[in-house]
């Protein structure tokens, strides 16, 4: 199990008295791709919920990098993220504040964070892109630059 990212344990997640997610227990691998699908309704979006921490299971249990002697964070790109239009934010902007993550905003960024931020986005294929204004990307490209930025937090 060392080369596991998640694990459940009898996991039961809900809102309140109402369970949406019954009873399960499953491990993901890491540095593999996973899909979760499953009809409308079934849970999917409050598992990745309970995997990004913003809820607490009713029962059971979650683990999050389990290799010891390591940390691991989450970043949740959400599948709808909307930026005013009015705000003249470029893609390359909107990547690097994920080098913010849990810091402080005002602190100076380093060689390393430049280096997470153009990795991200060519991992992403959005490198061409970094100085247009997000009002100005499509629905996808926007989704691109919000996935470069999960990846550019580690």
């Amino acid at each position: 199990m060392k080369d596991t990212a998640i694990r459940s344990i009898n996991l039961v997640l809900g809102y309140g008295s109402d369970v949406i997610f019954t009873e399960s227990s499953f491990a993901i691998p890491k540095g593999q791709l996973t899909a979760i699908i499953g009809p409308n309704g079934s849970g999917k979006s409050t598992l990745l919920n309970a995997i990004a921490g913003l809820i607490r299971p009713l029962a059971g249990s979650i683990e999050i990098g389990i290799q010891a002697g390591t940390s691991c964070g989450i970043s949740y790109v959400l599948q709808t993220n909307r930026v005013n239009e009015t705000l003249p934010i470029t893609v390359e902007e909107v990547v690097t504040m994920g080098r913010y993550s849990g810091g402080s905003s005002s602190r100076k960024l380093h060689q390393v964070d430049h280096a997470a931020v153009a990795t991200a986005m060519e991992r992403t294929g959005i490198t061409e892109l970094k100085g247009h204004h997000m009002h100005d990307l499509s629905v996808g490209q926007s989704q691109r630059v919000f996935v470069a930025q999960g990846l550019a937090q580690d």
